[in-house]
């Protein structure tokens, strides 16, 4: 939220399809489209993805589906590799309570004519529900997962949520799952077993402890991922978790992407 008040424009188009020919020149085999925001906020999003797809970038969508008009979901069913849509619910009710709009049955519909579309192409794009996991929707599991399934989409994707590595976010003392953890389990164990050659059921563990709690098993971050991240704010992020603080910023990409050969293996 704080993230997009402070960079409310969009990047434009022409500068997308300059960053997808910057892309290929330097290298890249594939990008995140995502991140902090609805990605479909911009105009040149379905341009943006047909460039990669031509320069041979492959590429994978996060996005809220409120925005996947047929244009959009043309060009992801044509030119993604996958495309994660946040629902974080199984139903209308606890879509509202958690994400304060009633737009569940507006994205549930957009995913079916993902989905649609997908199948009548023959597109290989995987279809993912993402499920991040709150106090408010652990009852909500196994519905969710059962209606992902029944939408025809590849697999479900369950973590919890965390807010410590959100920059300037303090700790929401709400989200404290103890009371929730047999209840959690069950539903894991009820969507687990909707699992087929067609549909798989993931959770995020390993990253957390017994009470979803973060794990931090380093008192320093000695490396980011190999990877940089492109800020629709027109930076260049060391790291995509704490995206925002001016002192990581390595460059600006906007308007000249050229900008990252200055410092990228410095």
């Amino acid at each position: 939220k704080g993230f997009r008040q402070k960079h409310s424009s969009c990047l434009p188009e022409e500068h997308l399809l300059k960053l997808a020919d910057f892309y290929k020149e330097w290298g890249v085999k594939s990008t995140c489209i995502a991140g902090g925001g609805e990605p479909m906020i911009n105009k040149g999003f379905a341009s943006f993805l047909y460039r990669l797809n031509k320069n041979g970038i492959k590429s994978g969508i996060i996005s809220n589906g409120s925005l996947m008009d047929e244009e959009n979901v043309l060009a992801i069913a044509e030119s993604s590799s996958w495309c994660g849509i946040s629902v974080d619910a199984g139903s209308r009710e606890v879509f509202q309570k958690i994400k304060k709009v009633d737009l569940f049955d507006k994205v549930i519909n957009n995913i079916a004519q993902l989905v649609k579309i997908k199948n009548r192409l023959n597109s290989k794009v995987e279809i993912t529900y993402k499920f991040l996991l709150h106090p408010w929707n652990v009852q909500d599991i196994y519905k969710a997962a059962k209606l992902a399934k029944s939408l025809g989409m590849n697999t479900f994707h369950l973590r919890p949520v965390c807010w410590d590595n959100l920059y300037g976010q303090e700790h929401d003392k709400s989200i404290n799952f103890s009371d929730y953890l047999e209840i959690i389990d069950e539903e894991i164990k009820k969507a687990v077993e909707l699992e087929d050659d067609n549909f798989k059921f993931f959770s995020v563990r390993h990253k957390f402890g017994d009470k979803f709690e973060r794990k931090i098993n380093f008192k320093k971050c000695w490396a980011t991922p190999l990877l940089a991240t492109f800020g629709a704010d027109g930076n260049v992020h060391l790291c995509f978790d704490i995206r925002g603080k001016e002192e990581w910023i390595l460059c600006r990409h906007y308007p000249d992407p050229r900008e990252i050969l200055k410092v990228w293996g410095s």
